[in-house]
């Protein structure tokens, strides 16, 4: 929440006015994601590649020398179609990977919000690395991605979407992955949050085909709000 505030996304909270909009998806964000600019940037990146389904169990490699920045509700206005346009995806992730730039974009949706006309090919245009040899990807995290994916993921191979319930389950399994005890405490931090929120009952970790460890399905008891159940592509 320090980043949504600092952004100037929930600052309202922290005075007495009646009548405003809580910026949910905002302070979920920063809640989930803030705590990594505390990190090493090789945890950093292992944490957000493993997140995106691009590469696993890099934190122990000593051959990669990794620089890490991540910008909060970055915004920037640029020409699109001919038109002067903004946007501001939710999180940019740029690392510099032994010398060689990867950016992920990250756009997070809660409930039943969703991508807006053409929100993913601005943030893409805007935000992708200039750089040839450069690498970028964008992830969409979202509660419902079946319409991402046939709309949108179809159109660039380095477009991928992850519902929340994905999501949660990845973050288990870095869990067993990593050796940090500091990640290990966010990540069980994590969880708890999550399942704080009202995610979606545990009964659907049945139709996700994910091969969740039985013990996991019986200690998360995930209350219902009709969240999506589809699988994400990555």
């Amino acid at each position: 929440m320090l980043h949504a505030v600092i952004k100037k996304k929930c600052h309202y909270l922290l005075k007495e006015q009646n009548n405003i909009r809580i910026p949910r998806e905002d302070i979920i964000t920063s809640t989930i994601f803030g705590p990594l600019r505390y990190f090493e940037a090789k945890e950093i990146y292992f944490f957000i590649t493993s997140i995106a389904g691009i590469k696993t169990n890099l934190i122990d490699d000593s051959k990669l020398q990794i620089k890490a920045n991540i910008d909060f509700w970055p915004s920037k206005i640029d020409t699109f179609n001919n038109k002067l346009r903004s946007c501001e995806p939710d999180i940019v992730f740029n690392f510099v990977v032994n010398g060689k730039n990867e950016i992920y974009i990250f756009e997070l949706k809660w409930g039943a919000y969703s991508f807006s006309e053409d929100q993913i090919e601005r943030e893409w245009q805007f935000f992708k690395s200039p750089k040839k040899d450069a690498t970028s990807y964008l992830i969409y995290l979202a509660n419902y991605v079946d319409t991402f994916n046939a709309i949108k993921a179809s159109k660039n191979k380095n477009w991928k979407s992850l519902t929340w319930l994905n999501f949660l389950h990845k973050i288990h399994k870095i869990k067993h992955q990593s050796h940090n005890p500091k990640l290990k405490h966010y990540l069980d931090d994590l969880i708890s949050f999550l399942d704080c929120l009202d995610l979606r009952t545990f009964n659907a970790f049945t139709n996700l085909n994910l091969n969740i460890d039985p013990d996991l399905k019986i200690n998360y008891h995930f209350r219902n709000i009709g969240t999506d159940v589809s699988s994400s592509n990555i």
